[in-house]
Formats: structure tokens, C-alpha cells, sequence
């Protein structure tokens, strides 16, 4: 079974109003072979998973413009063990499209 992760280190690469790029290709764990994240749009619950093919960084899509999303996230091991505990992060969408 995999540590707990510890999410001090998360970094959101980008952020649309409907999107964000999250990496947590910086999380200090033993045992984990990738991680998964939970979360809800509206009222529907969704998994995401970071997998090391690509650098444990996922584009989370079809958010809600302007809204706060808490990820609740798991070290996954061997055989889809999962960690006892999880560590949350809140992330938010930009609520207005911007100009370039």
C-alpha cells in the first residue's frame, strides 16, 4: 500500500475558464505508482488520474466558469492499492475569458 501524499506541492500549470492543468509530478510518497484525484462538477463526482507517462500531469476539463473545485488526492500502488488518507487541494477556473 501506497504513503499518504502530502500535497504542499502541487502546481497548476495553466487555467481557462472551463479548464486547469494540474502537476503533481513533485509529491513525495512511497510506494505510489501514479495518483488519483476526486472531485465534483456541479453534482456529479469525477476521477482524474496523474499517471507517469505524462509527467503526473493532467488537463482537468469541462469545469464551471468562476468556481472553487477542492481535489481530494490518493496515492495509487500496485494493483490499484489506494493510500489510507488523502491530501485535498482547492483550485478554481478563472471566471471571466481573457483577452490576447
Amino acid at each position: 500500500m501506497p504513503s499518504d501524499p502530502v500535497c504542499d506541492n502541487v502546481l497548476v500549470l495553466s487555467r481557462t475558464t472551463n479548464s486547469l492543468v494540474m502537476s503533481l509530478m513533485n509529491l513525495k510518497t512511497n510506494g505510489a505508482v501514479y495518483y488519483r484525484a476526486e472531485y465534483k462538477v456541479r453534482t456529479e463526482s469525477k476521477t482524474i488520474d496523474f499517471k507517469k507517462a505524462n509527467n503526473f500531469t493532467a488537463n482537468i476539463t469541462d469545469l464551471v466558469p468562476g468556481t472553487s473545485y477542492p481535489f481530494d488526492i490518493f496515492s495509487m500502488g500496485i494493483n490499484d492499492s489506494r493510500s489510507l488518507r488523502n491530501c485535498q487541494v482547492t483550485n478554481y477556473t478563472c471566471k471571466y475569458q481573457t483577452v490576447q
